[in-house]
């Protein structure tokens, strides 16, 4: 059973009424200010509390807060830490990743390694796009390949 407070929306049974309790007797009578006028005592048998959710489930203005719990915090920053250290454990294994994969003999058994891990290694970027008008980071030997692979392509056309 509930024990009721000053300041809950309640609503008394068998009955359309509802309101706020405005204050609690030491014998337990509530005495609640009526949404449409008045005021009434009554017995916490005959009340029940309103719930601070509309009719579409959201919650109503002035729902009631709730600090958080430490425990929680405490287990946020484990999950955290452990994060971090598996991060700092991987990280020589995602640095030398394309090692690993040119020791792989056949391309076909590349595309397919390549394919497996690519959920797990590249973040998703669903709603990002590649052009060939997108800037691009490139060394001094990339820019002077495709210099040359350009240049190419002007002399055969």
């Amino acid at each position: 059973m509930h024990i009721f407070q000053k300041g809950d929306r309640v609503a008394v049974l068998s009955s359309s009424l509802t309101g706020t309790i405005t204050s609690v007797s030491e014998i337990g009578t509530a005495n609640i200010a009526l949404d449409i006028g008045g005021e009434i005592s009554c017995s916490p048998d005959n009340l029940s509390l309103v719930t601070e959710r509309d009719d579409t489930g959201r919650f109503r203005e002035g729902h009631p807060y709730y600090p958080p719990n430490p425990e929680h915090e405490e287990l946020k920053a484990d999950a955290k830490d452990i994060k971090q250290n598996m991060l700092q454990q991987l990280a020589p294994f995602f640095n030398n990743i394309g090692k690993y994969i040119n020791q792989i003999p056949r391309a076909e058994k590349k595309i397919d390694a390549l394919a497996k891990m690519a959920p797990y290694v590249l973040p998703a970027l669903s709603r990002v796009e590649f052009t060939d008008e997108t800037p691009r980071n490139l060394t001094e030997e990339q820019k002077l390949e495709e210099f040359i692979q350009a240049r190419k392509q002007k002399e055969r056309g």
